[in-house]
Formats: C-alpha cells, structure tokens, sequence
C-alpha cells in the first residue's frame, strides 16, 4: 500500500512537470493551446494559422526534448542503482569505470575532425564511452581476490587517460568553433534533440531496462557480499560483467544524444532508497521515475532562469555537490549495504 500510494503520488507530479516542459519556455504555450495541438494531433486535422508557431514550439521542440529528458533521467537513476548495488558502494556512479571522460573524449574527436554534426558527435560518443569499459573489465577481471577495488582502479585509469586526452584535444582545438563546442557539450543540454533521437532511443531504453529489471534479484545478490553471492550459486564476476556491460549501454547511448549530465545517478538512488527501500524490485523502477522527474524539473529551470539557457550539466552539479558532502558525512562511519 506505501508503495502505490508513492507510485500514485509520483506519477502525478510527473504529469505535472511534463505539462509544465511543454508549457514554460522563450515561447510560452497555454494549456489551453496544448490541448487543441494534441487533439489535432490525434484526429489529424489541420491547425489553424494563429497557432502555427506554437504547433512547431510544441510537437518540434518541447515534446521530443521533454521525452528524451525523462528517459535520460530514467537511464541516469536505473544506472546509478545499479551500479551502487553492483559494487556494493553508495558513493559510486557509472563515471566511476571512465563513461563520462571517454564520451568527451570521443566527442571532442568528432568535434574536431567533422564539426558540429551530431550524427558523427553521437557515434563517436558512444564507441569510445563502450571501449572504456570494456577496457576496465579486461583490466579488473584478470586477477583474482577483490574484484571491484580492482574495477574501481582500472575504472581509475582509464578515466585519467581519457581526461588526459580530451585535455590535449581541448589544447589544439580552434579556440573561437570547437573549443566552445567542445566545451557546451560536455555540460549536457536537450536543445538539439529530435524526433529521430527519440525513436532511435527509444528501444535502447526499453529493452535494456526490461532486461535489468528482470535480473533485479541478481542484483540484490551482489549487493552482499563476495563469499555470501558465490555461496548461493551465482556466477559473480559473469554477472556483474553482464549487469555493468548493459548499465553502461543505457549510459553511453543517453550520453550520445544530450552529452554529459552529472550527479544525477548518484543522487536519485539514495533519494529512491530512502523512500522505497533497498529491494531492486521497487528500487529500480522508482529510481527510473525519480530520475525522470528530476531530470525534468532541472531541463525546466535551465530555460528559464536567465536570458539564455543554462546548460543542465551546471545545474546538477550546484545540487549534486553539496549532496555528495551530504553522504561523505553521513556513511563515513557506516555501510549502506
């Protein structure tokens, strides 16, 4: 019951800031006016002349960005459980395997080599957020003993040698097109999202998100410790390779289309956890919902809080902080898990 009446209450505001996204902006639309568009929409009928600019403000710019923020919001909290679950560590993020560097780094290339063209800035991404991973894995799973102090510092490294690059690509990049570029993507905006992002998406997130929840009890299970996993016949190091190969699909592919966004999958797991509990079996699907909120009411003050809008990365960061200094403090002398 304390669950649906949290889920009822959730998805309510959800509604509200969605409707919210589509109204507020440069180019204030009522919800009066929201409602004809649809309704047009869905009967296919014609929009009359006066409402032309706010039928391209609406369906060509507000609805396809507000989609994809609450799918990145989603992906951002699913992972960021995910991950804290997997490690058994509330500190930890999907940036602790070296995501966010190697996406900049692969941006920054692309930035450079092809200019501004998000199909090229998307792909590369992408690839190298996957390759460094992957080269965590090769690089934590050799050995045996303690397998995730082991990911955890080659997750380490390869961050640094990707930090490292992106810095040197920063240096020669031209300082007046793509430092600036450079720069505004990796703070993460929504500005450019279209329709064809949602529907390549789309089915990103929903088949891997499936495919997590459905291993929700593995989950639970690595989140005890080592010895108590293996002694309850699970194959640790397959699955938690499985679990963070799939988390860290989820991430590079939001990553691709709207650059980096921080913060975001450290903080809502522990808001989630706090108001759900610790079961992946609620935790994961309102880690999702929050993220999603979240994500939503951040992309709405970054419209509209000055002139200009404020990259969403910059405002994650003013709330994520303080909240990192937050759990320092209070799980310096005790384990979550």
């Amino acid at each position: 019951m304390k669950h649906k009446k949290i889920l009822g209450i959730s998805l309510m505001l959800l509604i509200m800031c969605i409707f919210i996204s589509f109204s507020i902006g440069r180019y204030n639309i009522s919800i009066n006016t929201i409602m004809y568009l649809i309704k047009c929409k869905v009967l296919n009928r014609k929009v009359i002349d006066e409402m032309q600019n706010a039928y391209i403000a609406f369906w060509i710019i507000r609805v396809p960005r507000t989609i994809m923020a609450a799918m990145v919001g989603a992906v951002l909290g699913v992972t960021g459980a995910l991950f804290q679950g997997v490690f058994r560590n509330p500190l930890v993020s999907p940036d602790v395997l070296g995501i966010s560097s190697a996406a900049s780094f692969g941006a920054s290339i692309a930035i450079i080599g092809f200019g501004s063209s998000m199909i090229f800035i998307q792909l590369s991404s992408f690839t190298f957020a996957l390759l460094a991973v992957l080269f965590a894995l090769v690089l934590g799973t050799r050995g045996r003993g303690h397998s995730i102090t082991t990911l955890v510092l080659a997750g380490i490294v390869i961050s640094s040698l990707f930090s490292a690059g992106n810095s040197i690509l920063k240096y020669i990049a031209d300082p007046y097109t793509e430092l600036p570029a450079i720069t505004f993507w990796s703070l993460g905006a929504f500005n450019k999202v279209t329709w064809d992002n949602i529907v390549q998406f789309l089915p990103i997130f929903i088949i891997c998100f499936v495919f997590i929840y459905m291993l929700r009890w593995y989950i639970d299970i690595l989140s005890l410790e080592e010895e108590e996993a293996i002694s309850l016949g699970v194959n640790v190091k397959l699955m938690r390779i499985i679990l963070i190969m799939f988390s860290t699909f989820m991430t590079a592919s939001s990553i691709s289309y709207c650059g980096i966004i921080g913060w975001i999958s450290l903080i809502i797991p522990h808001i989630a956890r706090f108001i759900v509990g610790p079961e992946n079996k609620f935790l994961i699907p309102f880690s999702a919902l929050f993220g999603a909120l979240f994500t939503l009411i951040m992309d709405v003050f970054a419209r509209n809080i000055l002139a200009g809008e404020i990259p969403i990365g910059i405002l994650t960061s003013c709330v994520g902080a303080p909240f990192l200094g937050y759990l320092l403090v209070r799980y310096s002398k005790k384990d979550m898990f």
